[in-house]
């Protein structure tokens, strides 16, 4: 696994492999200065369980062949242009919650997934915000 990757791996927070073994996820990245000055970049894994990690090399992780590959994790950018665009929706709706048209809150909904290609952290993010929205005008949360 290149640094790359193992960046996309850990922001996703998806399963992983190393030495045969499946990890519930990247828990954190290290990074080492040899005697040589290079960087050395380890993965801590954190086990099935999540009471353990093991450390080791990104060089012998992967992640697990079930999940989608790290071409398919989206990149920090993309995280943070999604996240930028919910939060720009959440905000415009919070400003006038007593005068919500749902039918048009659900189409921008759909709106930001289609300009992020319909990806999981779209869809998990609106749908997260739209609820959000739901339980503020019903009174069961508060700003």
């Amino acid at each position: 696994m290149t640094h790359e990757e193992a960046k996309k791996a850990w922001l996703a927070k998806v399963p992983v492999v190393s030495g045969g073994i499946k990890y519930t996820k990247i828990n954190a990245l290290i990074y080492k200065l040899s005697d040589k000055n290079e960087i050395i970049v380890s993965a801590e894994l954190l086990d099935k369980c999540g009471n353990s990690v093991t450390i080791t090399k990104i060089d012998n992780v992967e992640v697990e062949k079930k999940n989608m590959t790290t071409e398919q994790l989206p990149t920090v950018e993309e995280i943070y242009k999604t996240f930028n665009a919910c939060y720009k929706f959440l905000r415009s709706k919070i400003e006038n919650i007593n005068n919500i048209n749902w039918n048009a809150t659900v189409n921008e909904c759909v709106e930001i997934c289609e300009q992020f290609n319909h990806s999981s952290l779209s869809m998990a993010l609106t749908g997260a915000c739209y609820q959000y929205l739901a339980k503020l005008t019903e009174g069961e949360i508060t700003k």
